[in-house]
């Protein structure tokens, strides 16, 4: 790592908590910037990164991908960094360290959440979240690139989450962009065959998406792809026929941390833990060792309920629907599981 110096202005704005959108560090002896923002009543925050793409800046991220409105509800630090001269450099890897010098510069003020730190960007940024994927695995939870693409052998430290978004009329085909997350996809040990939704989001008939889901992959994590028939290299947020890709890239983001699922499970007394379980098949999940009462919830992997009740006879019927990873969680009297189910209706 390189030496860093935080700039005495930047550093009493973090402790009095009072933060201007532009900030500055000092690293590698060049003053370097990012956009930061902040929502109020953050409690040790994720924190995800936007980057841009080759010739951009992070302001214009800022317009373009609305992340910010995304970060208010949701409570994470939004971070849109420049690159020099408007392009990020990944051999060597001076801009990755940029990255985590920004992150120990935002846990001095916020103690952010250092499990729960992510990388999306787009075109070049996108570049930038597949080498985060493959140097830096042990330090983002998770990585959404967005019209980019692998440029360099990637062998992860751990298995990651992935998440792309591409358009069949980038200036790269298809093929290309699913090569790439097929590298991940592989290194994850995911399924071959992804099942689909298609339109997505499944209730808007008039979306071009066609969203591919690979998993659940080794470690229990999950693999992506959103493909938009049509798309240009862009960051879509047409939700009229496409989708809102902040608001995708956070619904991924937010199930991941750096050892697996988001959702901990608080310890069950006794030995209960061990003599609970859950399996989907012929339309109904088969609940074992959960008592009559307990509260069952179904989530799909954007964290939305679709379904809702008390458990009876260890039996929950989920016909009719999307064929997918849904996450299942039973809430005791004091406890919580929760565990990833593939679903084929």
């Amino acid at each position: 790592m390189q030496h860093l110096r935080i700039s005495v202005a930047v550093l009493a704005s973090l402790l009095a908590g009072a933060f201007a959108q532009d900030q500055t560090i000092q690293f590698g002896g060049v003053a370097r910037h990012f956009i930061l923002h902040a929502p109020t009543g953050l409690s040790k925050p994720p924190v995800v990164f936007v980057l841009h793409g080759s010739g951009m800046t992070g302001a214009q991220m800022v317009t373009n991908t609305k992340m910010d409105a995304v970060a208010d509800k949701e409570k994470f630090l939004a971070v849109y960094p420049n690159g020099i001269n408007n392009s990020w450099q990944t051999a060597p890897a001076t801009d990755f360290e940029f990255l985590l010098a920004i992150v120990d510069t935002l846990d001095v003020r916020y103690h952010i959440d250092r499990e729960r730190v992510y990388v999306s960007g787009f075109s070049q940024g996108g570049v930038m979240a597949y080498h985060a994927a493959c140097r830096y695995a042990d330090k983002f939870a998770a990585v959404a690139p967005v019209s980019g693409r692998i440029q360099e052998t990637c062998v992860p430290k751990r298995t990651i989450p992935l998440l792309a978004i591409f358009g069949t009329s980038d200036v790269l085909t298809p093929d290309a962009f699913m090569k790439d997350l097929g590298i991940i996809a592989d290194f994850d040990g995911c399924p071959k065959t992804p099942a689909i939704t298609r339109p997505y989001p499944a209730g808007n008939a008039s979306s071009v998406v066609t969203h591919m889901e690979f998993g659940p992959c080794k470690d229990g994590i999950a693999v992506w792809a959103d493909s938009i028939k049509g798309g240009p290299n862009e960051w879509p947020m047409d939700t009229k026929t496409k989708m809102n890709g902040s608001e995708e890239v956070w619904g991924f983001f937010k199930q991941w941390t750096l050892h697996g699922a988001a959702t901990s499970a608080r310890p069950l007394p006794g030995d209960k833990r061990a003599r609970i379980s859950a399996a989907y098949a012929a339309g109904a999940f088969r609940l074992d060792g959960v008592e009559p009462g307990v509260r069952i919830r179904i989530l799909d992997l954007q964290g939305r309920v679709v379904f809702e009740a008390k458990a009876r006879a260890g039996e929950i019927p989920f016909r009719s629907k999307t064929s997918g990873v849904y996450r299942l969680v039973a809430d005791g009297n004091g406890w919580t599981v929760s565990a990833l189910m593939p679903v084929v209706p």
